[in-house]
């Protein structure tokens, strides 16, 4: 009986002694570790068009577009003035943020008749990812809407003799003196309107008051 006691607590002290050891976890299955990989946004879209168009007032919708494009915090790069038959034409370089391109491009073309555009895009190069500001441009050519009239050339019953050529001139001569003396007539009635209706107003006082004495 002594023997069998013995085995048996020697199968126990086994026992214990496998379990004390099996007692820390053991990993059976992991997860892989996946490694990253830097992902950049996609190039920014840089825009830039060519708009032509016709204007009533050259100057005032110059000064317009001007601040336009400063309200979409957009500047003015350069600005060139010129003639052509006798038409003032203002060409200007416009530079705009690429997210407020188009909302300045869509308020440029209410100024006046659209003649002619040319849009084109391409992705900046090189292209930056410091979160630096995109600059699209805008160059805008300003003219008035030119008036030509007809040539003249009707049969000549004279050699040297045009009547209707006379008359062309003259209309014109007329239409220049004229516009002068209109041009005088603003003046005077602008400037000393106000002076002779205050005399007016003063000389009906006095009479009013010598009356009623």
């Amino acid at each position: 009986m002594s023997g069998l006691r013995y085995s048996i607590l020697f199968i126990i002290f086994l026992l214990l002694t496998g379990c004390a050891a099996s007692a820390e976890p053991v990993q059976v299955a992991s997860f892989p570790r996946l490694t990253p990989i830097a992902k950049y946004p996609p190039d920014p879209i840089l825009y830039r068009t060519d708009i032509e168009i016709l204007v009533s007032d050259v100057d005032r919708a110059d000064q317009t577009a001007a601040y336009r494009a400063s309200t979409y915090n957009g500047y003015l790069i350069s600005s060139d003035t010129w003639y052509t038959d006798g038409c003032k034409v203002i060409s200007m370089e416009l530079a705009v943020p690429t997210y407020n391109f188009e909302s300045l491009r869509r308020d440029l073309l209410g100024l006046g008749q659209v003649v002619n555009e040319n849009l084109s895009g391409g992705p900046a190069n090189p292209p930056s990812y410091n979160n630096q500001v995109e600059y699209s441009q805008i160059t805008l050519q300003l003219r008035q809407p030119g008036y030509s009239h007809p040539p003249i050339e009707p049969p000549i019953a004279h050699p040297g003799w045009n009547p209707l050529l006379t008359l062309h001139r003259a209309y014109f001569v007329f239409l220049s003196i004229f516009g002068f003396l209109a041009d005088i007539l603003i003046w005077v009635v602008v400037i000393a309107g106000p002076f002779l209706l205050i005399g007016l107003g003063i000389g009906l006082i006095i009479r009013k008051r010598r009356r009623s004495t």
